[in-house]
Protein backbone atom coordinates (compact mmCIF):
# COMPACT_ATOMS: atom_id res chain seq x y z
CA UNK A 1 0.00 0.00 0.00
CA UNK A 2 2.97 2.32 0.18
CA UNK A 3 3.49 4.45 -2.96
CA UNK A 4 7.29 4.27 -2.82
CA UNK A 5 7.22 0.46 -2.76
CA UNK A 6 5.06 0.49 -5.89
CA UNK A 7 7.54 2.89 -7.51
CA UNK A 8 10.40 0.49 -6.72
CA UNK A 9 8.51 -2.35 -8.43
CA UNK A 10 7.88 -0.27 -11.57
CA UNK A 11 11.46 1.02 -11.73
CA UNK A 12 12.82 -2.53 -11.35
CA UNK A 13 10.74 -3.55 -14.39
CA UNK A 14 12.06 -0.75 -16.60
CA UNK A 15 15.60 -0.67 -15.20
CA UNK A 16 16.47 -4.22 -14.13
CA UNK A 17 19.57 -4.72 -11.99
CA UNK A 18 22.62 -6.06 -13.76
CA UNK A 19 23.75 -9.11 -11.83
CA UNK A 20 27.39 -10.22 -11.67
CA UNK A 21 28.32 -13.15 -13.87
CA UNK A 22 31.95 -13.83 -12.96
CA UNK A 23 33.36 -11.51 -15.65
CA UNK A 24 37.11 -10.85 -15.41
CA UNK A 25 38.69 -7.99 -17.33
CA UNK A 26 42.21 -8.42 -18.66
CA UNK A 27 44.27 -6.00 -16.54
CA UNK A 28 43.93 -7.44 -13.04
CA UNK A 29 46.30 -8.74 -10.38
CA UNK A 30 45.02 -11.24 -7.83
CA UNK A 31 47.50 -12.59 -5.28
CA UNK A 32 47.65 -16.43 -5.45
CA UNK A 33 46.49 -16.71 -1.82
CA UNK A 34 43.42 -14.48 -2.36
CA UNK A 35 40.02 -16.12 -2.73
CA UNK A 36 37.37 -14.66 -5.04
CA UNK A 37 33.84 -16.04 -4.76
CA UNK A 38 31.74 -17.46 -7.54
CA UNK A 39 30.05 -15.04 -9.99
CA UNK A 40 32.13 -12.07 -8.84
CA UNK A 41 32.92 -9.50 -11.56
CA UNK A 42 36.35 -7.87 -11.52
CA UNK A 43 37.01 -4.77 -13.63
CA UNK A 44 40.17 -3.46 -15.29
CA UNK A 45 43.16 -2.31 -13.23
CA UNK A 46 42.04 -4.08 -10.05
CA UNK A 47 44.47 -5.55 -7.55
CA UNK A 48 43.53 -7.93 -4.75
CA UNK A 49 46.15 -8.57 -2.08
CA UNK A 50 47.49 -11.51 -0.16
CA UNK A 51 45.01 -13.57 1.91
CA UNK A 52 42.04 -11.38 0.95
CA UNK A 53 38.61 -12.97 0.58
CA UNK A 54 35.95 -11.59 -1.74
CA UNK A 55 32.46 -13.10 -1.45
CA UNK A 56 30.14 -14.47 -4.11
CA UNK A 57 28.13 -12.32 -6.54
CA UNK A 58 30.20 -9.19 -5.92
CA UNK A 59 31.19 -6.44 -8.32
CA UNK A 60 34.69 -5.01 -7.98
CA UNK A 61 34.75 -2.03 -10.37
CA UNK A 62 37.64 -0.67 -12.43
CA UNK A 63 40.64 0.70 -10.59
CA UNK A 64 39.87 -0.80 -7.17
CA UNK A 65 42.84 -1.58 -4.90
CA UNK A 66 42.22 -4.18 -2.18
CA UNK A 67 45.16 -4.70 0.18
CA UNK A 68 46.09 -7.87 2.07
CA UNK A 69 43.89 -9.63 4.65
CA UNK A 70 40.69 -7.86 3.53
CA UNK A 71 37.33 -9.63 3.73
CA UNK A 72 34.32 -8.51 1.65
CA UNK A 73 30.98 -10.29 2.09
CA UNK A 74 28.66 -11.74 -0.55
CA UNK A 75 26.59 -9.56 -2.90
CA UNK A 76 28.74 -6.45 -2.37
CA UNK A 77 29.50 -3.65 -4.84
CA UNK A 78 32.76 -1.70 -4.73
CA UNK A 79 32.68 1.37 -6.99
CA UNK A 80 35.45 2.60 -9.29
CA UNK A 81 38.82 3.63 -7.87
CA UNK A 82 38.08 2.67 -4.27
CA UNK A 83 40.98 1.76 -1.98
CA UNK A 84 40.58 -0.73 0.87
CA UNK A 85 43.57 -1.00 3.22
CA UNK A 86 45.03 -4.00 5.10
CA UNK A 87 42.84 -5.96 7.46
CA UNK A 88 39.47 -4.30 6.74
CA UNK A 89 36.40 -6.50 7.22
CA UNK A 90 33.23 -5.71 5.26
CA UNK A 91 29.90 -7.50 5.66
CA UNK A 92 27.34 -8.75 3.14
CA UNK A 93 25.40 -6.57 0.69
CA UNK A 94 27.84 -3.67 1.09
CA UNK A 95 27.53 -0.88 -1.46
CA UNK A 96 30.10 1.86 -1.89
CA UNK A 97 30.48 4.32 -4.69
CA UNK A 98 33.60 5.61 -6.43
CA UNK A 99 36.76 7.06 -4.93
CA UNK A 100 36.06 5.89 -1.39
CA UNK A 101 38.97 5.01 0.91
CA UNK A 102 38.49 2.56 3.77
CA UNK A 103 41.09 1.81 6.43
CA UNK A 104 43.70 4.49 5.79
CA UNK A 105 45.57 5.80 8.79
CA UNK A 106 44.14 8.82 10.59
CA UNK A 107 46.25 11.60 12.03
CA UNK A 108 47.49 11.06 15.57
CA UNK A 109 50.56 12.74 16.95
CA UNK A 110 52.07 13.61 20.31
CA UNK A 111 53.92 16.91 20.61
CA UNK A 112 57.07 16.66 22.73
CA UNK A 113 59.14 19.84 22.88
CA UNK A 114 57.67 21.01 19.53
CA UNK A 115 58.57 17.75 17.81
CA UNK A 116 55.56 15.86 16.46
CA UNK A 117 55.81 12.09 16.90
CA UNK A 118 53.42 10.02 14.81
CA UNK A 119 51.43 7.44 16.77
CA UNK A 120 50.84 4.36 14.60
CA UNK A 121 47.21 3.48 13.93
CA UNK A 122 47.07 -0.26 14.59
CA UNK A 123 43.29 -0.83 14.65
CA UNK A 124 41.28 -1.56 11.54
CA UNK A 125 37.78 -0.97 10.15
CA UNK A 126 34.89 -3.41 10.63
CA UNK A 127 31.77 -2.76 8.56
CA UNK A 128 28.52 -4.67 9.14
CA UNK A 129 25.92 -6.01 6.70
CA UNK A 130 23.71 -3.85 4.46
CA UNK A 131 25.90 -0.74 4.72
CA UNK A 132 25.90 1.92 1.98
CA UNK A 133 28.73 4.45 1.57
CA UNK A 134 28.61 7.38 -0.86
CA UNK A 135 31.38 8.47 -3.20
CA UNK A 136 34.52 10.31 -2.08
CA UNK A 137 34.09 9.11 1.50
CA UNK A 138 36.99 8.28 3.80
CA UNK A 139 36.77 5.89 6.75
CA UNK A 140 39.93 5.89 8.90
CA UNK A 141 41.25 2.79 10.63
CA UNK A 142 41.18 2.77 14.42
CA UNK A 143 44.08 3.97 16.52
CA UNK A 144 44.19 1.02 18.88
CA UNK A 145 40.57 -0.16 18.81
CA UNK A 146 38.71 -0.61 15.52
CA UNK A 147 36.52 1.88 13.71
CA UNK A 148 33.08 0.21 13.64
CA UNK A 149 30.27 0.84 11.14
CA UNK A 150 27.17 -1.12 12.22
CA UNK A 151 24.60 -3.05 10.19
CA UNK A 152 22.30 -0.95 8.02
CA UNK A 153 24.31 2.29 8.29
CA UNK A 154 23.95 4.76 5.40
CA UNK A 155 26.76 7.28 4.86
CA UNK A 156 26.37 10.05 2.26
CA UNK A 157 28.92 11.36 -0.28
CA UNK A 158 31.99 13.33 0.79
CA UNK A 159 31.94 12.22 4.43
CA UNK A 160 34.99 11.64 6.61
CA UNK A 161 34.71 9.08 9.43
CA UNK A 162 37.61 9.54 11.88
CA UNK A 163 39.57 6.80 13.62
CA UNK A 164 37.87 4.90 16.46
CA UNK A 165 34.37 6.11 15.54
CA UNK A 166 31.51 3.71 16.26
CA UNK A 167 28.30 4.07 14.25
Amino acid sequence: NHVDLALITVLDLFFPKILPTGRREQFIVIHPSAVVGENTDIGNFVSIGENSKIGQNCTISDGVKIAKNVTIGDNSFIGPNCVIFDGVTIGKRFLCFGNTTIGAEGFRYVDVKTILHRIPQVGTVVIGDDVRVGSNTSIDRGGIDDTLIGDGTKIDNDVQIAHNVKI
